[in-house]
């Protein structure tokens, strides 16, 4: 988990891989550019909208100036492998979509529901099994989460600074989460 939020990031390639990851840095609040001759119609949207900076042009070395993250998502490995090396060279945190072990990040298959962030990876071993288990999560996934993170919340808030031993606090916290399961087990029957 990073925030995104006003940092400058990268996208390399101006496909629908691209697409996707605009949209999911733009959702969190990062500066988005595209360096590709050509773009999707989405990511084109986006531009004309002002959402993001296209360079109309291929990738070249030195295009990763000033950029805290990006992503390698051209449909050419040699040219994802060339973005992997300047990054690490800069210090750039870098994902290569078609390459997990060129990357020195990996982006999780990500929901969120009632105010509960859920993120899931097989370390890029199986995307295919890991949007699976996403959407079999997201299908499953309790009801009325977040009024027990309110609770929650609530109940940590007033119990911090209190001189209570971290056991106790513990114990308080199982017991809301027990009354919270017990009564959601009995809103499912």
């Amino acid at each position: 988990m990073l925030s995104l939020s006003g940092k400058p990031c990268l996208l390399v390639g101006g496909g629908s891989v691209a697409q996707r990851k605009a949209r999911r840095l733009l959702q969190v609040g990062a500066k988005v550019t595209v360096v590709s001759p050509e773009v999707t119609e989405g990511l084109m949207a986006l531009v004309r909208q002002g959402k993001i900076t296209w360079k109309r042009r291929p990738y070249r070395e030195g295009d990763l100036e000033g950029f805290f993250l990006v992503f390698a998502a051209s449909d050419d490995p040699v040219v994802n492998r060339k973005v992997a090396k300047e990054a690490e060279a800069l210090g750039i945190l870098c994902n290569v979509v078609d390459c997990p072990e060129c990357s020195s990040f990996l982006t999780p298959a990500v929901f969120e529901r009632e105010g509960i962030l859920v993120a899931i990876t097989s370390g890029g071993k199986s995307p295919f099994l890991v949007r699976y288990i996403r959407k079999w999560l997201e299908a499953n996934f309790p009801q009325g989460l977040r009024e027990v993170l309110q609770v929650l919340e609530r109940e940590r808030q007033m119990l911090k600074g209190v001189g209570m031993p971290l056991q106790e606090k513990k114990r308080r916290y199982r017991e809301l989460l027990r009354q919270w399961r017990k009564s959601w087990e009995e809103k499912s029957i």
